[in-house]
């Protein structure tokens, strides 16, 4: 009998699970979509349990196909890598009312990407470039979400 990575498999269950309760949720929205061209609640609630749904399908299969690893020692420099994002995403959301997110977000991101091991700069510089579009684009032009702009005000 083949053995499994159990922990892909087990995540991706309750991922599964959890997509399909947000789905099951958002049946109580209203019926209709779009209005006018204005996507109503339900509709980004849906996009992200269907994502979320595939992504966890995919996970359960790549774990179902996976073959088991040995476990390894836990490397403390790991955890301290994952306390110090931790530490500068609670003083982003600290700083956020009162410097807004444009302005705030480049300097969680920059950080975060050096911890992560990015070392190419242009990279760096695109990733920040790309997302504050993104952002922008997708949630304040098509959703109408406003973002903390304190220091403008």
């Amino acid at each position: 009998m083949k053995r499994l990575k159990q922990s892909d498999v087990i995540i991706g269950v309750i991922a599964l699970g959890l997509a399909i309760f947000v789905y099951i949720e958002t049946l109580g929205f209203p019926k209709t979509v779009f209005t006018l061209g204005v996507p109503l609640a339900s509709f980004f609630p849906r996009i992200v349990a269907g994502a979320l749904g595939l992504i966890s399908i995919l996970l359960i299969i790549s774990g179902i196909r996976a073959k088991p690893e040995v476990p390894q020692a836990i490397k403390w420099r790991g955890i301290v890598k994952v306390v110090v994002v931790m530490m500068l995403t609670a003083v982003y959301i600290i700083l956020m009312p009162g410097i807004g997110f444009f302005i705030l977000t480049p300097f969680l991101i920059v950080p975060v990407a050096l911890i992560m091991g990015e070392r190419d700069w242009k990279r760096i510089v695109g990733i920040v470039f790309l997302f504050m579009l993104m952002a922008y684009f997708v949630f304040f032009r098509f959703f109408g979400v406003m973002f903390p702009t304190r220091i403008f005000m």
